[in-house]
């Protein structure tokens, strides 16, 4: 009895110290001045706080003092939901290599993890779980989405802020101000190291969260899961379609032909009520876009390259206008435009073009 009252005193301690604590500090999100999205708890108190114990012990003390297992699930969910926030409010203030996003992500798939070890109890114990599956499923669904759109906003920014240094490098190679030219050309390729890193990360997140959801999944009916399997494998395929018109790539229909054949099985075999074929069909349909994502990443590559390309040669041209000048000979003034040249043969014939000409001027006279 003794030991239960010093926990209970101890746990109205520490609750005493964490409030103020809660209070008296702004979270990052509000100094940065980020809204949370809609659909998003508040992030509170983030990773690359001092304070952001509190923040999970307090957590803690709320999964203890909660008894009912339909309830426990629910907080999991929740509290994966503010893992979200917080991955969100990192990203946007710190950047994709702030050590606050992995120990936030770490702490996802911790709740994710323990949302489906509940749901696996209460089937033990002979408990209808698909109901709290489907709605625990749908909850955070809509939370990864808001991630999902995170990252696509992240990239289109960088690629802002490319586009922009691109314009600039154009300026002062026009004023001819060297130094800010290779700077900036600098600049340009950190930018691009950290979208391919943005993009990684991303895709490290998707390979994660699959992994978790499929836990949760598992404990749907059958006809549910199918249905979810080709929402999910159709919404993939948008976001492909989303990724290559934000790198400017165009992509031909023949690269969605896999994808098209194994979602339109997929639905024929739901309609014959084969749930658990047309599940497997739709997750191979979805998969056959990764396929479609480095053709996409390989196009956008050549695209770069190609750009980089045209640079060398214009500057290649214009260290040759002063030498060409020096030399008495017209400069280039177009890429990929020669000097006309005139080979000894050409010269001859032309000789014996003059001499004909003046010949018949003779006969005429």
């Amino acid at each position: 009895m003794k030991d239960l009252l010093a926990f209970f005193m101890g746990a109205a301690l520490i609750f005493g110290m964490a409030m103020p604590v809660a209070f008296a500090h702004v979270s990052e999100a509000q100094e940065a001045g980020t809204s949370t999205a809609v659909g998003l708890p508040g992030a509170g108190l983030t990773p690359h706080s001092p304070f952001y114990f509190l923040d999970r012990l307090g957590e803690t003390l709320r999964d203890f003092f909660t008894f009912n297992k339909e309830a426990k699930a629910r907080l999991q969910i929740a509290f994966a939901k503010e893992r979200i926030a917080e991955i969100k409010v990192v990203l946007e203030t710190r950047g994709v290599e702030a050590p606050g996003i992995s120990i936030a992500e770490l702490h996802l798939k911790n709740n994710l993890s323990r949302a489906a070890e509940i749901l696996e109890e209460e089937k033990q114990d002979d408990g209808d779980v698909e109901g709290l599956a489907k709605e625990l499923d749908e909850d955070f669904a809509h939370s990864k989405e808001i991630l999902e759109e995170t990252f696509r906003d992240q990239k289109q920014k960088i690629k802002d802020q490319e586009e922009g240094l691109k314009q600039k490098i154009r300026a002062a190679k026009v004023a001819g101000n060297a130094a800010e030219e290779i700077e900036l050309k600098k600049q340009l390729d950190e930018l691009r190291a950290e979208r391919k890193k943005l993009e990684l990360r991303e895709d490290k997140q998707e390979d994660s969260l699959r992994e978790d959801e499929e836990k949760l999944e598992k404990y749907l009916g059958d006809k549910e899961e199918a249905a979810k399997a080709i929402r999910g494998a159709e919404e993939r395929k948008h976001e492909v379609l989303a990724e290559a018109e934000q790198k400017g790539v165009e992509v031909s229909d023949s690269e969605f032909k896999k994808f098209d054949q194994l979602l339109s099985q997929a639905k024929e075999l739901f309609m014959r009520e084969n749930y658990k074929g047309a599940k497997q069909l739709a997750r191979q349909a979805k998969a056959s876009l990764e396929g479609t994502k480095d053709t996409i990443n390989k196009l956008e590559k050549e695209m770069e390259d190609k750009e980089d390309d045209e640079e060398a040669e214009e500057d290649e041209i214009e260290l040759k206008q002063p030498k060409l000048l020096e030399e008495g000979e017209e400069p280039v003034e177009e890429m990929g435009v020669e000097k006309e040249t005139k080979s000894p043969e050409d010269k001859e014939v032309k000789e014996e073009e003059e001499n004909i000409d003046d010949l018949l001027r003779g006969l005429e006279d």
